[in-house]
Order: structure tokens, then sequence, then C-alpha cells
């Protein structure tokens, strides 16, 4: 009887003190948004109600564990009273306005375990405590205007007794700051699987402890670094740089100088055969009767083997049956360099795409360059999502690129031409692209792309990423065509120059308009457009409009009420719309005006990926 009664009396005393609690933490809540100068997103925040029925605060057993504070508009510093919340575990505020410096003060958040600050525009060094953190386990902070050297643990002002202590933190993310100086301090995090420093101006030696290493994910920019050990370099890398002596480097200067006379004497013998060459044929007056035709309508076997035909696969047709049904009857379009044919072959139990690059008298170098960036680029990749080149065929005046057939024409057409288009084809089951199926076309034209950017080496960059360049096959599957723009880089560097503007209006990104450089991040822009399109059904550029749909995209991103009035018609669907709405928020994104602050394709993936799941 006596233990009961105590347990009576001390749990009002119990209710007394969390109620304290509460009401301090509120106040601490209502500090920081007054700080903040009350944004908008923060008008629930308000001392009549309860602060654990904020949506934006986490609270477990009556305290005040985490703050949801990502796109929130919030403008201004990070205050040190935050950690006046003893109890936080997590605290996310990526994609704000936050600027200035990270405060070291966040260490004195005992418990905190996850800490996001990423796609804000802080800058400053990085505090050296939060690598110290005991519990600290994921640190994103990339996207900001970071600078310096990662911190050393000697740094910090509370660094532990032994180096052993720093194994907590798992994942780190540092990418696309102006972080400079080695990478040898993050050797001691132990516990690292996901690891990413890339766009950042690091330099120096490969530390030991990180040759072969594993992790989950990682991104490095091995440009800039070098390894002593030359049979190994970054975890996930092929490539690095062996760090040279002084001996090294007279001796690269010698092999540099042979090289420069060998290409030197390369390019004159280059000069004379051609002259050569020119002389002979003006003097036997070579002429080619067939010169300006494109291919006769019924080859014989004396033309076909002037054709020379590569493969990339087993066929089960041959170039006779090809040669043979280049007719006009089967003509269903024209591309930027000739006609577009589709052959069925193998007795009519298989359709192809045959796609004609033309040259005329004079041999046509953008035309040849090209030609030769698609069978360079679609030769040596294999993905589901991208289309299949089967073989080419060729003569000095034709060549022809053969494809898979995808039925169901361009996800263009789908959006922007279905009463003229496809439902005149009559080849389509359906003539409306439900939400659902708009949002499994965006992650396979991702996961193309994704590869393309990620998985490819050297990096495949497409260049002129479009709805009318994406595909559709029988189940409505995205597959990214027409390489003929693309551009294969070097992943040392990731950046190089393009030799003429290229892409499609509306969907080729701003910096277009003062550099003449392309990467990834190029692609990124054109596909944040395609998702717009899927979300709103506008076209890239309507004619008659004074903006483009990215940029009157963003004018929307900030108000859901708006980015619902854009919304396509045939989808706003109340099941959907917050799906919708994360799509078309990854678009603007994906279309900011600087390349540093659009996401990887990897990233796009991850994001169109959770709002399938999340669906299901």
């Amino acid at each position: 009887m006596a233990p009961l009664l105590l347990f009576i009396l001390l749990t009002p005393l119990h209710l007394q003190v969390n109620s304290q609690d509460l009401s301090s933490e509120q106040a601490i809540l209502l500090s920081l948004k007054q700080h903040w100068d009350a944004p908008s997103s923060l008008r629930w925040w308000n001392s009549t109600s309860s602060s654990c029925d904020w949506p934006e605060v986490k609270c477990a057993f009556g305290t005040v564990t985490g703050l949801k504070l990502a796109d929130s508009n919030i403008r201004g510093t990070i205050p040190s009273t935050i950690c006046l919340l003893t109890n936080l575990d997590s605290i996310y505020l990526a994609r704000n306005f936050l600027y200035g410096d990270i405060p070291a003060s966040l260490y004195n958040c005992s418990k905190l375990v996850r800490l996001d600050l990423s796609m804000n525009e802080l800058s400053g060094k990085i505090p050296g405590e939060l690598l110290l953190h005991k519990r600290l386990t994921h640190l994103w902070l990339h996207g900001n205007r970071l600078v310096g050297a990662i911190p050393a643990p000697i740094e910090a002002v509370r660094f532990p007794k032994s180096l052993t202590e720093l194994t907590g933190l798992r994942t780190l993310d540092l990418s696309e700051n102006q972080l400079s100086g080695g990478i040898e301090n993050v050797v001691h995090l132990r516990s690292m699987s996901v690891l990413r420093l890339c766009s950042n101006n690091f330099s120096g030696k490969v530390p030991r402890e990180f040759v072969n290493r594993f992790f989950h994910e990682n991104c490095f920019d091995i440009s800039n670094l070098c390894s002593e050990d030359p049979r190994n370099g970054l975890p996930g890398s092929r490539e690095y740089l062996k760090c040279q002596s002084k001996h090294d480097e007279s001796e690269k200067h010698f092999v540099i100088m042979v090289v420069v006379i060998v290409g030197c004497g390369v390019v004159v013998f280059a000069i004379l055969f051609y002259l050569l060459r020119r002389w002979l044929l003006k003097r036997h007056k070579i002429i080619d009767s067939r010169r300006g035709q494109i291919w006769p309508t019924s080859p014989s076997v004396t033309v076909e083997d002037e054709w020379k035909m590569i493969t990339f696969q087993r066929l089960k047709f041959n170039k006779t049956e090809i040669l043979s049904s280049l007719a006009d009857e089967n003509l269903i379009g024209y591309g930027g360099s000739g006609k577009v044919y589709r052959v069925f072959v193998n007795e009519g139990s298989i359709a192809v795409a045959i796609k004609s690059i033309v040259n005329p008298r004079k041999s046509d170098h953008g035309l040849e360059k090209e030609f030769l960036a698609e069978i360079k680029t679609l030769g040596t990749i294999w993905h589901n999502n991208i289309v299949k080149l089967l073989c080419y065929l060729s003569t000095k005046e034709v060549k022809l690129l053969v494809y898979q057939y995808v039925e169901n024409k361009s996800l263009h057409q789908w959006l922007h031409g279905r009463s003229r288009e496809i439902s005149s084809a009559g080849d389509c089951p359906v003539t409306k692209l439900e939400w659902p199926m708009r949002l499994h076309i965006a992650i396979g034209a991702a996961q193309g792309l994704c590869y393309m950017h990620h998985d490819c080496s050297p990096t495949i960059i497409h260049r002129d990423i479009k709805s009318r360049n994406i595909l559709l096959d029988s189940e409505l599957n995205a597959k990214i065509a027409d390489f003929g723009l693309s551009k294969l880089l070097s992943r040392q560097g990731d950046t190089e120059t393009a030799s003429s503007i290229a892409g499609t209006f509306g969907y080729i990104p701003p910096e277009y308009a003062y550099t003449s450089k392309v990467n990834r991040k190029t692609d990124v822009y054109s596909f944040g457009v395609v998702l717009l399109e899927l979300t709103t059904g506008r076209e890239a550029v309507t004619y008659g409009d004074h903006m483009n749909l990215a940029e009157r995209a963003h004018l929307h991103y900030r108000d859901t009420n708006a980015i619902i009035d854009a919304v396509d018609d045939e989808i706003k669907e109340t099941i959907y719309m917050d799906q919708i709405i994360t799509v078309f928020r990854l678009g603007v994104i994906c279309t900011a005006t600087s390349p540093s602050n659009r996401p990887f394709m990897k990233d796009c993936l991850h994001i169109l990926q959770n709002c399938r799941r999340d669906s299901s």
C-alpha cells in the first residue's frame, strides 16, 4: 500500500516538470521563429498551441527531439540558442536561405544524430567540433559556400583522448563547396560508409588508409589528387595520378617534348599524303557516277559489296534486307541530317528503325562528327532505358544507323500532340497519360541518364535531352535516343569545351549565354525541363510567350497553390497531388540558374523512386 501511495504522490510532480520543460522549449522555438523574421512557413508556431502539434516539430515523451525545417523559406543565420533544446537528435534545415558561419556551438547539441544544412548559402570554415561530436552519425553540408580545409582533430577545442573515439560519423557530404587542402583529415573517421567530397578544390596525396577502401557511396575530384602507390588509387576509382618526384617531372617534360616532335611529324606526313592523294584523284579523273545519290532503290551485288557493315550483337538479318527496304513507303520521319525509316526484317518478324546520315558532294565535317559521336556512344553502352544500336552500314556518301524500333514514339507526342499524331497512328493503347505512368517514364529516363553520368567511364553527356528524344516502348518504358550531340567526357575535370552550341531552345541551360563548357549539370537542367513538362503538360517553349517553361515554373516554386494551378488538368487528382508537387519542385531545382545548385542525376533518381515508393 505504501509504494502505491508514493507513486500517486510523485506522478503529478513528474507531469508538472514535463509541462515546465515543454513551456521552456516552446519559448525557445518561438525565439527561433523571431530570429528568422517569422517566415510564413512557421505560421503555426504561436503561444496558444502546443509545440508538439506543430508539423515541423518532432516530439517524444513530451519533449522536442527534432526540427524538420527543410524547404521552409528561412532566411538568416543559425542561432546558437538552437542547442538550448537539449533533447534534439535531428535538425533538418536543407534548401533554405541560411548564410554566415556554421556555429561551433552546435557541438553542444549533445544528443544530435543527424544534421542537414545542405543547399544553403553558408560560408566560412567547417568547425572542427562537428567532426568530434560523439553521437553525430550523419552530416550533410553540400551545396554551400564553405571554404578552407577539412579540420583536423587537433583543431577542435574539445577533442577526445584517443582518435579511436572518432568512429560515430557514417555519412559525410561536403560536395559542391569551395573547400581546399588535403583529404587526410577524414581518414580517422573509420565508420564512414558514405563520403562525398566532389566539386571542391581538394589536392595532395591520397591517404594510404583510403586505398581500396569500400564505401556504399562516394565521389571524389581525382584530377588534383595523387597516390604514392602506382597500383591503387581512390576507392571505386580506376583513374588516379601518381605523386611525382623531381625526377618524374624532368622525365615528364622529356616525354612531352618527344610527343610534340612526333606529333608534328605525323601532321606534316598527313598533309603531304592528303595533297598527293588529291593530285592523283585529279590526274586520273576518278568520278563516282553515283555521287549525290542516296542509294539505289534495288541495290545490285556490286553496290552491296561497297557497303561496310559493323554489328554490335548477333543479328537475324543481313544488309541486303536493310538496303532493299529503304523505300518511301517505309519513311516515318526526318532527322536533323537525313531520313528515318521503319523496316521489317527476318521475314517481317522484327521491326528496326534506320536513321540515315547523308553527306553532300563535299563531305560535311559536322555531319561526320555527329555520326562518329553516336557510334562511339551507343556502340559501347547497353541499358534498358537507352535505345539499342544494333549495327551500322556506311559508304563514302551515306551512313545508316540501325536501332531497335520503339513502338510508341516520343514522350513529346504523348504530352503535346496526342490528337494530331498519336491517336491517328492507331498503334497506342491509350491517348491519355495518367500520373503513375508519367512518374514511371520520369524514373526510366532518370535511370538511363544516371547510368550515363555515374556508371559509364568516361562519363557520357547527352547534350540534347528533351521530350522528343525520350521514346516509349510498348509498355511505355522510357528509352533515351538521339546521341548525335552526345559528348564523351573524361572524369579528370569532368568538363570539356563544346565546339559549337548544341541542344534545343527551352532545354538549354542559361550558362550557355556566357560559356561554351558542358558537364553533367547541363543534362540535369534539360531533364528538369522534361519533369516540368510531365507535371504541367506545357511545352518547353510556347510561341508568343516571353518566358520559357523553366522561367515560369520558378515563379510558382514557393507557392503550393500556384503549383497546383500550374499542374496539367489531366492529372489533377488529389491522391497524387503531393507526388506531383514534389516532382514539380525537383524540376525547378534541376533548372537552377547556377549549375552548382543543381542536383546530380543519382539524387534526382533517388527522389523520384521515393515518390513511387511512398505511393505504394
